[in-house]
C-alpha cells in the first residue's frame, strides 16, 4: 500500500527541487543533513560570509524540518522517530539563539565604537567638529558599518523566530500522536496517518 512515499523520499524530493546551496545529508544520523554549530564561527569571526552561510543553513533547517510537522506515515514509525527530532532541530535553534545573541552583542558594541569615533577621534572632530548627543547618536546609527551588523542581527533573529516555531509544532506533535496512540490501544493493531488530506 503506498501512503504517499515515506519521509525521507519527500525530503529528497524537496533538496532537488531547492534553489541554492545544497546541504549534503548526514548518512550516519538519517538526518537531513548534520548540527553545524556556528554559534563559534560566528563569535570569533562575525564576517558577512560566515554570517550568511549560518543563516542559510537555518533557513534550509526550517525548510526540511517543517516536512515532519505534517505526520504521514505508520504511527509507530513517526513516534518512535519523534524525540530525535526534536533533539536535533532544537540543537539547531539552541545554536541560532546563541548565534542572535553574540550578533545582538557585537552590534551594540559597535554603536558604542562609532559613537566615541564621532565624540573623541581626532579626525572625527576635525571633520565634523564638536557634535551634539543627537548629532552623534544620529551619525552613529547611520554609519554603514553598523547597518550592516544590525541588519545581519535583525536576520537572525527572524531566523530563529522560524525555528522556535517549528520547535514549537514539533513539541505540539507530541500530543497529537499520544491522541493517536490511544486511538490504537482502544482496538486498531496499525494506524496511518496523513494530515496532507482533507476530509
Amino acid at each position: 500500500m503506498n501512503h504517499r512515499g515515506n519521509l525521507k523520499e519527500r525530503l529528497k524530493s524537496l533538496r532537488e527541487r531547492q534553489d541554492g546551496p545544497h546541504i549534503e545529508p548526514d548518512m550516519q544520523s538519517g538526518q537531513p543533513f548534520k548540527v553545524i554549530e556556528w554559534f563559534d564561527t560566528i563569535r570569533e569571526n562575525p564576517s558577512a560570509g560566515n554570517i550568511d552561510k549560518a543563516i542559510t543553513y537555518y533557513k534550509q533547517a526550517i525548510l526540511d524540518g517543517r516536512y515532519y510537522v505534517v505526520p504521514v506515515g505508520n504511527l509507530q514509525t513517526l513516534v518512535e522517530q519523534l524525540p530525535g527530532l526534536l533533539y536535533f532541530y532544537g540543537s539547531i535553534l539552541t545554536d541560532c539563539q546563541q548565534a542572535r545573541k553574540i550578533l545582538e552583542m557585537k552590534t551594540e558594541q559597535l554603536l558604542a565604537e562609532k559613537k566615541r569615533y564621532f565624540m573623541s577621534d581626532p579626525e572625527a572632530v576635525a571633520k565634523f567638529g564638536n557634535l551634539k548627543i543627537t548629532e552623534v547618536n544620529a551619525m552613529a546609527a547611520a554609519d554603514p558599518e553598523y547597518q550592516d551588523m544590525e541588519m545581519y542581527a535583525r536576520r537572525m533573529a527572524d531566523a530563529e523566530h522560524k525555528l522556535t516555531i517549528l520547535v514549537d509544532s514539533l513539541e505540539n506533535l507530541k500530543y497529537v500522536l499520544h491522541n493517536l496512540v490511544t486511538i490504537r490501544k482502544e482496538g486498531l493493531e496499525e494506524v496511518w496517518v496523513d494530515a496532507t488530506k482533507g476530509n
